[in-house]
């Protein structure tokens, strides 16, 4: 029988249920969606664990429009570790007691550093995709998309002017894309923030800045972290 490591997940599965994760059978991913189990799954994770939020982190260069070529890149932009570090905290993944989303802590398999932070009683994680291991002759990046594909809000931190196109990412769980640029005016550093839907979504709190431009570190931070808040309070209406 296949073993299922501890996460939250299981947790909170078995606490629902009230039986041991061993006893439930495992059903496909058709199944899944033709019965409906899967948006009720989704909700429950969304009510249940209501105090840990994950956000997907991906680099998007000039001229790339694929997200084969997203999830390939590695963390070589001084602009994105800039971004992390203002949006969250760098801590080393081996023996990491905290919270990590359900990145590997043992074996090094989700790479050696991830991105966290605490904001308003919540532990974030971060699921950066420059920071887990890229393997070679897999063109779908698998263990970055594991992760990336299965959270609800992703933000993409996009260093070229070609428009993002959240179509281009193959998702059931993606509905809101955070586009964040990094831009010079006037010798002055800000971030241009847009925000992308999957698909539609009502609008919600907090609304964009004139211009849609941070030049504040705190503020761009604040409107992040709070912006997934909000469209999360939203699913459970």
């Amino acid at each position: 029988m296949e073993t299922v490591p501890d996460t939250t997940w299981k947790a909170v599965i078995e606490m629902s249920l009230d039986m041991p994760f061993n006893q439930l059978k495992k059903i496909d991913q058709e199944t899944m969606v033709s019965t409906g189990l899967e948006s009720d799954i989704l909700r429950l994770d969304e009510q249940a664990v209501h105090d840990r939020c994950k956000f997907g982190v991906i680099l998007v260069k000039e001229g790339q429009t694929k997200e084969e070529e997203w999830l390939s890149n590695e963390h070589d932009s001084e602009k994105l570790d800039r971004f992390l570090q203002i949006i969250g905290r760098r801590v080393a993944l081996q023996g990491y007691a905290g919270w990590a989303g359900g990145l590997d802590r043992r074996s090094g398999d989700s790479g050696e550093h991830t991105f966290v932070e605490d904001w308003k009683e919540h532990n974030i994680a971060y699921h950066v995709s420059t920071l887990i291991p890229s393997r070679q002759g897999d063109k779908q990046q698998v263990q970055k998309k594991r992760h990336i594909g299965n959270d609800i809000v992703c933000i993409v931190f996009a260093e070229g002017k070609q428009p993002f196109n959240p179509a281009a990412i193959k998702s059931q769980f993606l509905h809101v894309f955070i586009v964040v640029h990094e831009e010079e005016w006037e010798g002055k550093t800000g971030w241009r923030v847009e925000v992308a839907m999957a698909e539609p979504v009502p609008a919600f709190s907090p609304a964009l800045p004139e211009k849609s431009t941070f030049f504040h570190e705190s503020e761009l931070r604040s409107f992040i972290l709070a912006k997934r808040k909000f469209f999360f309070y939203l699913l459970t209406l």
